[in-house]
């Protein structure tokens, strides 16, 4: 589902791209960095390894570009993983100054957050995973630097939230956490 996910997400990506070539600024960028989620929701997994893929595309008139996020996050600690995906879409505010290739960005929209335990018992080879999906929004700030006419560098701080109700786990009832969390991350990509 993962790969599927993923490669659906590079395909927009792409066919935005062809669409919008000839727009003020498009970017499509690859993340990595750290997830910060609730510890009183999450535990010992509050800490999550991150990585996304993101693109942004804007129209000639256009005031802000349209955005679309992949992030995923996960800690996995003896048998037990923890982890969290996210679709997003929003709108995200660049400012390009004449002649400097550091253009700051803020931006906000709607994310839909999945969060996953799963267990793996080695004893029984058995595997036990419960989860759930909720709609929520996000808002994030950054900077992209453009090395020459194409090479993307940043750093991007971003927050998510979404109220997210965990199925019955056994012998646990259902419970509700937040999927979302603080994340600050690298990212690497291509401007055109």
């Amino acid at each position: 589902m993962k790969r599927i996910l993923l490669g659906t997400m590079i395909a927009v990506c792409m066919m935005v791209s062809h669409a919008y070539a000839d727009g003020p600024s498009n970017n499509i960028n690859f993340l990595i960095g750290q997830k910060t989620l609730d510890s009183d929701d999450w535990g010992d997994f509050d800490e999550q390894a991150a990585f996304g893929i993101f693109c942004d595309f804007k129209g000639q008139d256009w005031p802000v570009s349209i955005a679309i996020e992949l992030i995923g996050s996960a800690k996995e600690e003896d048998s037990l993983t923890g982890s969290t995906g996210e679709f997003a879409v929003g709108v995200k505010k660049i400012w390009e100054g004449a002649g400097t290739p550091i253009k700051p960005f803020v931006g906000i929209g709607l994310s839909s957050i999945a969060a996953k335990f799963k267990y793996e018992d080695d004893y029984y080879d058995e595997t036990y995973s419960s989860d759930g999906t909720g709609l929520g929004y996000f808002l994030e700030g950054g900077v992209y630097f453009t090395l020459g006419a194409n090479l993307n560098l940043g750093a991007l701080v971003r927050y998510s939230y979404a109220n997210i109700t965990i199925d019955d786990i056994e012998g646990v009832d259902d419970f509700d956490i937040n999927g979302g969390g603080t994340l600050a991350g690298i990212f690497i990509g291509y401007h055109w």
